[in-house]
Formats: C-alpha cells, sequence, structure tokens
C-alpha cells in the first residue's frame, strides 16, 4: 500500500488512490482500494462522452450504460458488504442511460439487495425493460450477472444496424464484439476459473 501511495504521488490520481487507501485501512472491505480508481474512469468515460461531439449516438449510449452499470455495481457491492451510505453516495458517478441517480440513491437508502431489485425493476418497467426470473435465494450472487446481461441485451436490441451509415456499422460491430467478450469473461470465465482455483490450488494447502 504505501509503495503504491509513493508511486502515483505527483500524478492526477493521487487524490483518488489516497481516499481509497484510507478507507480500505479504516474499513473491512479491500474493493475499496480499487473503488476510488474505479469512479474515476468512469467520471473519465462521462468526460469523454460530453467532449467528443463527433462521437455517434450508439458510442455515446454505450459509454451511458458503462457508468450505469458501475454505479449498481457500487450499489450491490456496497449493500453486500455493508457499507456506510454516504460512502455508497460518494462512488457513484451522475449519469442517465435507464435510470438516474435518484433511483440509484433511493436502492442504496434500502439497504437491502431485495429492496434494491425491486426498486430498480419499477424504473426499469417505464421502459419494458423486465429483469426476468430469479434463482430464489440467490439474489445477492446473481444481481450483478443479472443485471449486466440484461443491459446488454437491451442496448444490442435498441442500436440495431443502420445498413446505410458504415460508420454507424463499425462501431455497432465493434461494441456487440466488446458486449459479447465481456459477457463471456464475466459470466463464464471468471467463475470457471475461480471454480479451478478453490478446488486445484486453495484447498490443497491444508
Amino acid at each position: 500500500v504505501d509503495e503504491i501511495s509513493f508511486l502515483v504521488r505527483g500524478t492526477r490520481y493521487n487524490e483518488v488512490v489516497r481516499e481509497g487507501i484510507h478507507h480500505f485501512r479504516t474499513g473491512r472491505e479491500s474493493f475499496m482500494l480499487e473503488a476510488f480508481l474505479d469512479k474515476t474512469f468512469h467520471e473519465n468515460l462521462v468526460l469523454t462522452r460530453e467532449q467528443e461531439p463527433g462521437l455517434p449516438s450508439i458510442a455515446k449510449a454505450y459509454l451511458a450504460m458503462q457508468v450505469e452499470l458501475y454505479n449498481l455495481q457500487v450499489v450491490s457491492r456496497g449493500i453486500m458488504a455493508g457499507l456506510p451510505t454516504n460512502l455508497m453516495l460518494q462512488l457513484l458517478v451522475p449519469t442517465a442511460y435507464l435510470v438516474g441517480n435518484e433511483t440509484l440513491e433511493l436502492m442504496i437508502e434500502n439497504g437491502t439487495i431485495k429492496g434494491a431489485l425491486s426498486l430498480l425493476e419499477g424504473a426499469l418497467a417505464k421502459f419494458d425493460v423486465k429483469l426476468g426470473a430469479k434463482t430464489p435465494g440467490k439474489e445477492k450472487s446473481e444481481f450483478v450477472e443479472r443485471i449486466n446481461h440484461l443491459y446488454m441485451e437491451h442496448f444490442m436490441k435498441k442500436y440495431k444496424p443502420i445498413h446505410d451509415d458504415f460508420r454507424y456499422m463499425a462501431f455497432y460491430e465493434t461494441i456487440h464484439t466488446i458486449i459479447k467478450k465481456t459477457d463471456e469473461i464475466y459470466n463464464y470465465i471468471n467463475p470457471a476459473l475461480t471454480r479451478v482455483l478453490h478446488a486445484n490450488i486453495l484447498f490443497k494447502r491444508e
């Protein structure tokens, strides 16, 4: 931790790393080390979206979706970790793709995964987007996976290719590949890798 602080001293990441390390040392969750850097990264996405007038609508929508998925991850991980409400609110990045920060703040204030999902479901219903069936007793473990899949599926349906716009088509195909690979990595490869590590490495230490 001290080495990380030294390496980023004098850079634009100094403040966010210092804040993250402070919460890591005083709190219970190691992910606070990355949380403030994640926030900075997604704030940069918002700036890119606002300051690049040449970006096509599909690219701007994709950036907005990524920021909203980050916010939903803050909510889910924060609730499950029992983080203070004011800290979770501090980590949110203002944006609006399907749901705005007002709904996210209500989810945080509710303080439960079940309640947060209910609020999210109500907000998404306005866009005719349904969360779909959930596995009883697995609301917490499936939260991020279900939301990521739902958002990516909605995005690909909404922003269908415009066949006479080659630039739009290029962006669509690129984003489609990113979404497909991201879904593969987070929902299939990472869980499988974790199971392999647990089965073949971690339990053999005893």
